[in-house]
């Protein structure tokens, strides 16, 4: 994260080099955690919770600006309110279904793998799934 952090304050190629340093370190993470899987679901769920409040803000501040842009005429209008209402829903289908669903993958994972011990279950990745 410190790499991408220190990014923003300089100026290319030093960026793209902290972006590389950035990338590399992120992947090895990955390849390291493939090798040791740690499956912990209030993690992920808390980090996806996370991405999906960006990306319904991000909605909504498009939806802002484009409002903006043509001066909110009645025709924008009539589009916004039920974008606006896509995103509410979107969020709160979400945070009140999605979040409880993903909560519950341990006990998914302990019926479908009934055999093992907690530390032996394949992180829920589906290419470690798919041939099961």
């Amino acid at each position: 994260m410190a790499l991408w952090t220190a990014s923003i304050l300089l100026h290319p190629p030093l960026t793209y080099i902290l972006w590389a340093a950035g990338l590399a370190t992120e992947v090895a993470t990955t390849l390291y955690h493939r090798a040791h899987p740690v499956l912990e679901i209030s993690h992920l769920v808390e980090r996806f919770g996370l991405f999906v409040i960006i990306v319904l803000g991000e909605g909504v501040a498009q939806l802002v600006t484009a409002l903006a842009t043509v001066h909110s005429t009645p025709h924008a209008m009539v589009t916004a309110i039920p974008a606006f209402a896509v995103l509410a829903a979107l969020w709160w289908v979400y945070f009140d279904y999605g979040s409880a669903v993903a909560a519950s993958a341990p006990e998914w994972c302990a019926t479908r793998f009934p055999g093992l011990r907690d530390d032996q279950r394949p992180a829920l990745d589906p290419g470690r799934l798919a041939g099961s």
